[in-house]
């Protein structure tokens, strides 16, 4: 449920991002505003679609550190009982493999695991975008003095 959810509100962030970064270096400013208010307000909606962003995928990578951590703590707690029965010392072994082989986390479609990396990946593209907004629009690179 939740893996579809994510990929939606990360795919619309990225989405919004973009489209604020546009706008930002393009003369599509809102004409409602005055250009230097324009200009606030879409460097305030990138910023806050950052901060949601850079937030929620902090939570999120946090959830297989730790499930790791756990691992270590389920073998601290059932030693006294698993020496004694073998039942539990299989029922723990089981529980620890499952889960040290699959990625615990939340996922993103089942596409990729929201960790650390993700989020570096996703903020360099973003950062990508933003240069070759910039670049293909001769205005902003006479006002960046190229």
């Amino acid at each position: 449920m939740f893996c579809r959810t994510i990929s939606v509100w990360y795919a619309l962030v990225i989405i919004c991002v973009c489209v604020e970064c546009t706008s930002l270096f393009t003369d599509e400013i809102n004409e409602l505003l005055s250009p230097s208010a324009g200009y606030l307000y879409a460097a305030l909606q990138i910023g806050y679609l950052l901060l949601m962003f850079f937030l929620t995928s902090l939570v999120a990578s946090q959830i297989p550190e730790e499930a790791a951590k756990s691992v270590d703590q389920i073998h601290t707690l059932t030693a006294p009982y698993s020496a004694n029965n073998i039942a539990i010392h299989l029922q723990v072994q089981l529980f620890v493999s499952q889960l040290t082989t699959s990625p615990t986390g939340l996922t993103g479609w089942k596409f990729f695991v929201i960790n650390r990396g993700v989020v570096l990946t996703i903020l360099g593209a973003i950062i990508s975008y933003m240069v070759i907004v910039i670049q293909m629009n001769p205005v902003a690179m006479n006002a960046l003095g190229g």
